[in-house]
């Protein structure tokens, strides 16, 4: 272990923390420490099985943090937005402060943080699961951490968990997405730590500048069209929704999603598919991610 490079990765109880994790356990190079403040999940026991080391830590601690933090050259950072909590702004921004505190006063030399644009500074739109990341930028950069930031769209995952379409009849489903014909950027969460692990293997390139990945640029439309193709005899279409009608619908966290999905109607994100193939040329389209990933589609759908 003393031979390789330490990465801690942060939140590894979240899909996007363990992903990461995941990837660059597999690179030799690395020794990958998930801190989290559960070790005994079924994630985290998973990691470990995988050869990531696991770190019990209270991100209300900042000596604990201090302590998981022991001699990581490297980290990456995502934050989590608990949408069910009523002061989930004030407390995503605190964890994140006080992680970026731990990460100054043990010299990491490398700090990799997984951002989103202000949504309220840039459009004087609310979506809580941006702002509170940009804050913690802003805070990062305050501290004068040697900082790289990472912006994720929407995940392919995402249209079979938080955007599930409805079954509407035995073999068809229709999407509920407010985005009409904009096309929107997507990306596979599992090519994210492809990403990172670049980051992390040319600090000079990243230090100070924002990477912002996408896989895929395509309308809810054309996502429908490409399931259809690939997983008949199921059907997929898109059932028309205003932004309004989707911030009234009684599920948490619809009002944020309302409020991104007209943000990124309104305002160039920068997403960029070429640049992100630059980094990993084996960047998964939505299609091709589909063709691999149709019986986990199907099991998720189904329920």
């Amino acid at each position: 272990m003393c031979d390789k490079r330490i990465v801690a990765v942060f939140n590894t109880t979240i899909p996007l923390g363990e992903a990461v994790a995941r990837t660059l356990a597999k690179d030799t190079d690395l020794h990958v420490r998930a801190v989290t403040s559960d070790v005994t999940s079924e994630t985290a026991l998973n990691l470990k099985n995988e050869g990531v080391e696991l770190c019990e830590c209270s991100f209300q601690d900042v000596d604990d943090v201090i302590t998981a933090l022991n001699s990581v050259d490297e980290c990456f950072i995502v934050t989590e937005t608990r949408a069910s909590d009523p002061y989930c702004v004030d407390n995503e921004i605190k964890q994140g402060r006080l992680i970026a505190d731990a990460c100054s006063m043990s010299n990491v030399n490398h700090v990799i943080f997984s951002t989103q644009i202000h949504t309220q500074k840039v459009k004087g739109i609310q979506v809580r699961p941006m702002v509170t990341k940009a804050e913690i930028e802003n805070y990062m950069k305050d501290k004068q951490l040697p900082l790289s930031c990472v912006m994720m769209p929407c995940f392919y995952q995402d249209f079979f968990t938080i955007f599930k379409p409805e079954r509407v009849q035995n073999n068809t489903y229709q999407f509920q997405i407010p985005m009409g014909l904009t096309p929107i950027d997507m990306i596979d969460i599992e090519d994210v730590g492809d990403v990172i692990k670049v980051m992390l293997q040319d600090k000079n390139k990243f230090i100070n500048k924002t990477v912002r990945v996408s896989g895929d640029k395509i309308t809810i439309p054309e996502l429908a069209a490409i399931l259809n193709v690939n997983l008949k005899p199921k059907m997929f279409r898109e059932k028309l929704i205003s932004v309004n009608d989707y911030r009234e619908r009684d599920v948490i966290g619809s009002k944020d999603w309302a409020n991104y999905f007209n943000f990124i109607q309104r305002v160039d994100t920068q997403f960029s598919v070429s640049m992100t193939k630059s980094l990993y040329q084996d960047v998964k389209s939505f299609e091709s991610w589909v063709k691999v990933n149709g019986d986990w589609i199907m099991s998720q759908i189904a329920t």
